[in-house]
């Protein structure tokens, strides 16, 4: 198969993929903001991880590179924190570097 008859194939998922976005990055951002806030769940923060990770394993696929990048990037910290397993108790930088990294996860998702 050649890369255009896969670009092809794939378009529709693609469609598909970037109509669901946005209602992945609300849920996200919701889940996110309980984190800020102290009032999330261990399964909040499961789900938070969870869908950020799906972000990761699936931007580049169509075509969103950077997302997959930043999702990753923002994985790495959230592991660091010791956050899939703990509240967020993380130092000023550290809260600071997570910001950044939703940040720009969803700058990447505008892209």
């Amino acid at each position: 198969m050649s890369p255009e008859e896969f670009q092809r194939m794939i378009a529709p998922l693609r469609d598909e993929y970037r109509a669901a976005l946005p209602a992945t990055l609300a849920l996200i951002t919701q889940l996110w903001q309980s984190v800020l806030e102290g009032k999330e769940t261990a399964m909040d923060r499961d789900t938070l991880r969870r869908e950020v990770h799906n972000l990761a394993g699936t931007g580049s696929t169509f075509g969103l590179s950077g997302l997959t990048e930043a999702a990753r990037a923002f994985e790495m910290l959230w592991d660091a924190a010791g956050l899939p397993h703990q509240p967020l108790d993380a130092e000023p930088q550290q809260r600071q570097q997570l910001q950044q990294a939703m940040d720009a996860l969803f700058r990447a998702a505008q892209a």
